[in-house]
């Protein structure tokens, strides 16, 4: 399966590959000041690939906080957060916003609400490598 999104003005694009069904999936709401002020909630597939594609780099903000590990990609011109990536040992790992979906009213409403605060650096990390989606690609125009 192939789920689309973008950002409301159309500068950031995604596509994310799964072999996993939308009913397969149980959507994560971080329970973080940043990500509850957005109203994110997020999915991942480790077996998944993410191409994220950037039409103007001008208007791409990476943004970051708390730990620095994590980078959450919004558009400038229109405030939508798409993604979070993570670059862990080289490699960058990517979750997906769902309210950016094409299909977001599909996940339903329901989320699982997730507190990472006791979570040493380590831990995270290693999260991150085991649930976030390994194979991503991010394209600037």
């Amino acid at each position: 399966m192939e789920l689309k999104g973008s950002c409301h003005c159309g500068n950031i694009h995604f596509e994310f590959k799964t072999a996993k069904s939308i009913a397969d999936f149980a959507p994560r709401k971080c329970e973080c000041s940043y990500c509850t002020k957005q109203g994110s909630r997020y999915i991942s597939d480790p077996e998944g690939e993410l191409v994220i594609r950037i039409s103007n780099k001008e208007n791409l903000q990476r943004y970051q906080f708390g730990t620095k590990t994590a980078e959450f990609l919004l558009c400038r011109n229109c405030g939508v957060i798409t993604n979070a990536i993570s670059t862990i040992d080289g490699k960058e790992y990517g979750i997906v916003n769902i309210t950016s979906l094409e299909l977001a009213e599909n996940f339903g409403r329901h989320s699982k609400m997730m507190d990472y605060d006791e979570e040493t650096l380590e831990e995270r990390l290693d999260r991150r490598k085991t649930n976030w989606i390994g194979n991503v690609k991010v394209e600037v125009s």
